[in-house]
C-alpha cells in the first residue's frame, strides 16, 4: 500500500533538537560593517528625540533653518511591546470590596472544618492562606492549609442578585457600581482608572461593558414603566377635575449632541444623537411623560465594516442605533414619535409649547390627523422667554437713525447702548405683562391696556415720564423711583435718562414694533396659559450630568438618557439613585447605604414613586 510522506514543518519538535525560531528582520546586526566613530546607534527614546520624521517615512537631522546635520544615526533595535496582561498582580496585595459578615462566617466555618478533618495539624502551627476568584469587582475565596492540604469550600463574600434564570448569579456590588456609573459623565475606561486609583485590580473592559449593557437595558425598561405610570396619573387627575376636554398640554424640546449650528432651519444636521423630553403642563409636578432618543452611532457596524461585511444600520443584529445615518434629525420626527408613544397609552395632546422651532408641534399635529382623528387640532403655543430673545435679536438688526444715539461719543458705545435697549425692552415687556396679569386675567382687558402702555414706554425712553403708570410699567417719573434707576440694564451702564433721542418718527415706530412683538392681541392669546419650555431646559441640564454633548456613548446612549429621566421624575437625585439601585440589584442594597440615601432625601416630597416600585419590579 502506497503512503504519502508527511511533510514536517521546520519548527516541528524532534527529540534532541531545539525548536526553530525565525529571526526578526529588525534584529539583524550590521554594526560590525561600519567604522567606529562615524555611525551611532541610540536608544529608542533618544532616537525619537533627536531625529525628525519626513512625510515619506525617512528621518533627517535638521537645525532650526532646516539644514542637515553631520551626525549619522542607525535605526534603533525594535523594542517589544509589553501588554497589560504581562503584568502579574497578586489580588491579595490590593484592596478589594468584601462583605465583612460573609468573611467572618467563612473563617469560622473553615477553622471548624479544619479541626474536624485534621486535628493533628490543628495542634501544630497551621499555615492558612486564601485563593481569590474574581468576578469583576468582587471576590470569592477558598481557605486552604499549606501544611496538610486542607481546602475549604469556595465562599462568596458579596451579595448576589436573585434571578430565575440559569447560570451564575450577578453580584449586587457589580450591578450597583455600574448603575452609579451610568449616572455620571465618565465611561468604562475612566471607571477603570478610578478603580486603579483605589488600589484595586481593574476589571476587564469587555466584562465591564457587557454588564453595563445589561444594567442599561434594565434601566430603560424601568424608566419606560415609570413614565407610563406618571402619564396615567396625570390623565386620571384631569378626569377627576370634571372637565369636558381630557387632553393634556405638553412642552417638548430636543437636545442635539452637536455644539455648532449653522442656521435655525438647519438645526441638527451635524448631530448624530438627539434626546427629546416631553413634560406635561397640567399639574405642578411637571412630570416627564415621554422620552425619545434618536441615535445614528453603532460601534458594531464599524467593527463589521472594517472586516469586509456589508451591514446597514439599524437592520443588523446587535445594532445600537435606531435611526438611518442618511436621514436628517428634525424636531418634526421627534414630535411624530412622541405622539405615537402617547397614543399607545390613550393620551391625546391639546396644546404643545415649543421654542422657536415649531417642528415638534407639526409632527404631533400630523400624526394626530393621519392616525387618530383627521378633524382634531393640536395648537402650538410659543415660549415667552424665546419671544423675548426674538425682541433682542430684532433690536440688534433694527436701523435706527444716527441722532438716536448722538449722545454717545464712539460707535462702540452706541452699539452697546443699542444692545442694552433691546434687552431692556424685553425686560420691560415682561414686567408689563406680569403687572397686567395681577390686575386681571382677562385677555381682552389686557390687550386694551397694551396700546397705552406702549406709548407710555416710548415717551419714557425719550425722557418724558409723565404718561407712565407705576402699577403697570413700574415707573412713576420721580428720581430714584423711575424706570431708569430700576432697570437692570440701564442702571450703572452709562445709559441715563435723556441719553436716547426719540425725536424721529422712524425711531418711535421701530421701538413700537419691537414692543408689539410681545404686547399684541395675537401674542396675548397664544401665551394666555403662561407656559414655557423651562422645565425641558432643566431636564437638559440634568441630561448633561449623565450624557454630555462632547462624549458619544454609542452603546449606552438610551440608558444614560433613561437615567437622567428618572432623576427628573424623582424628588431628589439621591432618591432617584435609591430607586435605580433597588431596580438593578432587586432590593439587595446594603442597609447602611440605603439609610444614608434616605437621610439625604428625607422630607422631600415625592409623588407616585412608591406605587411605581410596588407595581413594577425589574
Amino acid at each position: 500500500m502506497l503512503t504519502a510522506k508527511k511533510n514536517r514543518k521546520k519548527w516541528f519538535f524532534k527529540a534532541g533538537h531545539k525548536k526553530y525560531q525565525p529571526k526578526c528582520k529588525r534584529e539583524c546586526t550590521f554594526e560590525s560593517h561600519v567604522e567606529e566613530g562615524k555611525w551611532k546607534r541610540l536608544k529608542h527614546d533618544d532616537f525619537n528625540l533627536v531625529a525628525r520624521r519626513r512625510t515619506d517615512g525617512t528621518y533627517h537631522l535638521p537645525d532650526s533653518n532646516g539644514n542637515q546635520g553631520s551626525t549619522k544615526l542607525l535605526r534603533p533595535t525594535a523594542v517589544p511591546r509589553k501588554s497589560i496582561c504581562d503584568v502579574q498582580t497578586d489580588p491579595l496585595d490590593c484592596s478589594m470590596p468584601v462583605r465583612m459578615r460573609d468573611m467572618v462566617s467563612m473563617w469560622n466555618t473553615a477553622l471548624t472544618s479544619h479541626v474536624n478533618c485534621n486535628p493533628d495539624c490543628h495542634r501544630q502551627e497551621s499555615k492558612f492562606d486564601l485563593r481569590p476568584y474574581r468576578q469583576l469587582l468582587v471576590y470569592s475565596f477558598e481557605v486552604y492549609c499549606a501544611r496538610c492540604g486542607f481546602v475549604h469550600t469556595k465562599t462568596k463574600c458579596y451579595r448576589v442578585v436573585p434571578s430565575s434564570g440559569p447560570g451564575r448569579k450577578a453580584a449586587a456590588v457589580n450591578k450597583g457600581a455600574v448603575t452609579a456609573l451610568l449616572d455620571t459623565t465618565i465611561g468604562a475606561t475612566q471607571f477603570q482608572r478610578v478603580v486603579c486609583g483605589m488600589d484595586m485590580v481593574s476589571p476587564h473592559l469587555t466584562s465591564l461593558q457587557r454588564i453595563t449593557n445589561k444594567v442599561g437595558g434594565e434601566l430603560v425598561v424601568y424608566n419606560h414603566r415609570d413614565m407610563r405610570i406618571k402619564a396615567r396619573a396625570v390623565a386620571n387627575a384631569i378626569k377627576m377635575r370634571g372637565v369636558t376636554d381630557e387632553r393634556v398640554n405638553v412642552q417638548v424640546d430636543g437636545r442635539y449632541n452637536s455644539q455648532t449650528y449653522g442656521r435655525r432651519g438647519e438645526m441638527g444636521l451635524s448631530a448624530t444623537q438627539v434626546v427629546s423630553f416631553t413634560r406635561e403642563d397640567n399639574t405642578d409636578y411637571k412630570f416627564c411623560i415621554d422620552m425619545v432618543v434618536l441615535d445614528k452611532l453603532c460601534s458594531t457596524a464599524q467593527w463589521l465594516k472594517g472586516r469586509g461585511y456589508n451591514v446597514r444600520c439599524p437592520d443588523h443584529a446587535g445594532c445600537s442605533s435606531n435611526f438611518n445615518a442618511a436621514d436628517t434629525m428634525t424636531e418634526k420626527e421627534l414630535g411624530k414619535r412622541t405622539a405615537e408613544n402617547l397614543a399607545m397609552q390613550n393620551i391625546l395632546v391639546n396644546h404643545v409649547t415649543t421654542d422657536g422651532d415649531a417642528g415638534a408641534a407639526q409632527g404631533i399635529q400630523e400624526y394626530t390627523r393621519n392616525c387618530i382623528n383627521p378633524n382634531m387640532t393640536v395648537t402650538r403655543l410659543p415660549d415667552r422667554s424665546h419671544l423675548g430673545a426674538v425682541q433682542v435679536r430684532h433690536c440688534r438688526k433694527a436701523e435706527f437713525t444716527d441722532s438716536m444715539f448722538a449722545h454717545f461719543e464712539s460707535k462702540a458705545q452706541a452699539n452697546r447702548a443699542k444692545n442694552l435697549l433691546g434687552r431692556d425692552i424685553q425686560y420691560r415687556c415682561a414686567v408689563i405683562v406680569q403687572n397686567l396679569y395681577k390686575i386681571s386675567n382677562n385677555v381682552s382687558s389686557m390687550t386694551e391696556s397694551y396700546t397705552s402702555a406702549i406709548q407710555a414706554a416710548i415717551t419714557c425712553y425719550g425722557g418724558d415720564c409723565s404718561r407712565c403708570t407705576y402699577n403697570i410699567d413700574a415707573c412713576n417719573g420721580k428720581p430714584g423711583n423711575d424706570w431708569w434707576s430700576k432697570s437692570t440694564f440701564f442702571r450703572g451702564s452709562g445709559v441715563r435718562k435723556g441719553s436716547l433721542d426719540l425725536g424721529s418718527e422712524n425711531d418711535r415706530l421701530l421701538v413700537e414694533a419691537l414692543m408689539k412683538l410681545k404686547l399684541c392681541t395675537g401674542t396675548a392669546i397664544s401665551v394666555h396659559l403662561q407656559t414655557n419650555t423651562s422645565m425641558c431646559e432643566s431636564a437638559h441640564r440634568v441630561l448633561s450630568s449623565t450624557f454630555p454633548k462632547n462624549v458619544t456613548f454609542s452603546k449606552n446612549a438610551t440608558a444614560r438618557a433613561a437615567s437622567a429621566c428618572l432623576d427628573v421624575n424623582s424628588s431628589t437625585r439621591a432618591d432617584a439613585l435609591r430607586r435605580k439601585l433597588n431596580c438593578t440589584t432587586n432590593g439587595q442594597m446594603s442597609s447602611l447605604v440605603s439609610s444614608q440615601l434616605f437621610q439625604k432625601c428625607y422630607g422631600a416630597s415625592s409623588f407616585c414613586l412608591s406605587g411605581c416600585e410596588q407595581q413594577y419590579s425589574c
